[in-house]
């Protein structure tokens, strides 16, 4: 199906009222095609069950979110917006109004993201105004085909509904200096972000951070859990994300490597850091963390903050994640792997 939306990109060139060259915002539109597939293709996967009260000892409510299989993906209903979510799906009815709406009224997953700063800020011309003067080089190109990928390789209209491909939920590990928590969630998030199906190797891990660090589970962590649990609708689930590299990925964010003048764990650190962002494999993971740790463990090293000033601690529970993965995530694979994983139908995950 195809649907005109607005876009942004940027042009060079002298923009109207201007008279040195330069980089500015173009607000246009332009047509793309979404995918669509029959409701027999998109397959029950699981489902992620939150008992919560919405006031202190009100009334228990249950919400639940489902995530579907599509050629070897989960997906759920995208999201249409925070502001318009409330009021309005995300379908084909809110795909064809917004090249009316204007650029503001986009989801964010709707925007090109190399140009997603200029959607917010930057003079905004509109491409009908400019003349060939204005236009040096154009970004529209490049920019059209960049949404129109992300658009074939991460959404489909089924019934009208429009879904996207998404993340695996986890059972998160969040650690301190003096405690840690565990987390089943929708998103990958914390320190260590074990697979949604593992609960025994999240135990595991719990009780050596435990016996070898001394540090103990949050309290009312535990009641918390028993509220969040993932309940399995399919013999198969396939995942696809990598929790070692994710969890590598997160020791990078913590070497400031997005700061340009900061260096404070020596140029290899930055560099391994740097090369494991554009290149997240297994084999970049480990090399990066080897030089972060021999880095921060020197005396007098700088503090890596985020409540993790036990450098050791840190470190070793990193290596002790790698060891409780099994092998399929730690063997030459990439960012992203195939791993369908049987289960019983209808087997929950919570903590007993």
């Amino acid at each position: 199906m195809r649907f005109e939306l607005p876009i942004v990109y940027t042009n060079t060139g002298i923009p109207p009222k201007c008279r040195q060259p330069q980089t500015y915002k173009v607000i246009d539109k332009a047509w793309f095609d979404f995918p669509v597939a029959d409701p027999s293709e998109l397959e029950p996967a699981l489902t992620f069950r939150l008992r919560y009260s919405p006031l202190e000892g009100g009334e228990l409510k249950t919400a639940n979110t489902v995530f579907r299989q599509y050629r070897g993906h989960l997906v759920r209903e995208a999201d249409a917006s925070r502001r318009l979510r409330n009021d309005r799906a995300f379908d084909v009815e809110f795909l064809a109004g917004l090249a009316g709406d204007g650029v503001h009224a986009l989801p964010e997953l709707l925007r090109v993201a190399s140009s997603r700063h200029w959607y917010t800020y930057g003079t905004a011309y509109a491409a009908e105004t400019l003349k060939e003067k204005h236009i040096g080089v154009s970004g529209r190109d490049a920019a059209v085909d960049e949404l129109q990928a992300f658009i074939t390789d991460n959404l489909v209209i089924v019934d009208g509904v429009v879904y996207g491909k998404i993340h695996d939920p986890k059972i998160n590990v969040v650690l301190s200096r003096r405690e840690y928590s565990v987390d089943p969630s929708l998103v990958a998030a914390g320190n260590f972000s074990f697979p949604f199906d593992r609960m025994d190797l999240v135990d595991e891990f719990s009780s050596w951070l435990e016996s070898e660090h001394g540090i103990t589970r949050k309290r009312q962590d535990d009641n918390w859990a028993r509220d969040r649990s993932f309940i399995v609708d399919a013999l198969h689930v396939a995942l696809s994300a990598n929790p070692v590299i994710e969890a590598g990925l997160k020791l990078a964010d913590m070497a400031q490597l997005n700061i340009a003048n900061v260096d404070c764990w020596g140029p290899e650190t930055k560099q391994l850091g740097l090369a494991l962002r554009r290149d997240p494999t297994v084999e970049n993971v480990f090399a990066f963390v080897e030089a972060f740790e021999t880095a921060a463990m020197l005396p007098g090293a700088e503090k890596i903050g985020y409540g993790m000033e036990d450098h050791g601690m840190l470190f070793s529970s990193f290596r002790k994640f790698v060891e409780l993965m099994p092998d399929e995530y730690k063997q030459g694979f990439t960012d992203t792997i195939d791993i369908p994983l049987a289960f019983a139908p209808q087997r929950s995950f919570a903590r007993p």
